[in-house]
């Protein structure tokens, strides 16, 4: 197993304090708090995103529009090591309480 690397999940939607266009910058603090936990391994990203549906989290809130935004902020802060959740929204899974009914609305070509 290589141990160079460390992998997070990191939504700044959930931050409830961010808006998109803070979402890139705020996903590599955490990548960088990571990194700097593990003694400077490279981290890599292996699930970011924003909601286009479902209810805000304070100023974090999930639209169309908003997900552009944000998935725009996370391309332009990151070249590499960071992928976007999820390719289409998930009707199948279950609007989880407590996260603002968004589960199934990660979507980015819908």
């Amino acid at each position: 197993m290589d141990d160079k690397y460390v992998t997070v999940n990191a939504h700044a939607f959930f931050d409830g304090q961010q808006t998109p266009s803070q979402a890139g910058p705020f996903v590599k603090m955490i990548a960088d708090k990571v990194s700097a936990a593990c003694g400077g391994k490279t981290v890599v990203v292996t699930e970011t995103g924003w909601p286009s549906a479902g209810g805000a989290i304070r100023a974090s809130v999930p639209s169309p529009s908003n997900q552009a935004t944000a998935i725009e902020s996370i391309k332009k802060t990151f070249s590499s090591n960071c992928f976007i959740f999820s390719a289409f929204n998930e009707e199948w899974k279950p609007n989880v309480a407590g996260v603002a009914g968004v589960e199934q609305t990660w979507g980015i070509l819908n």
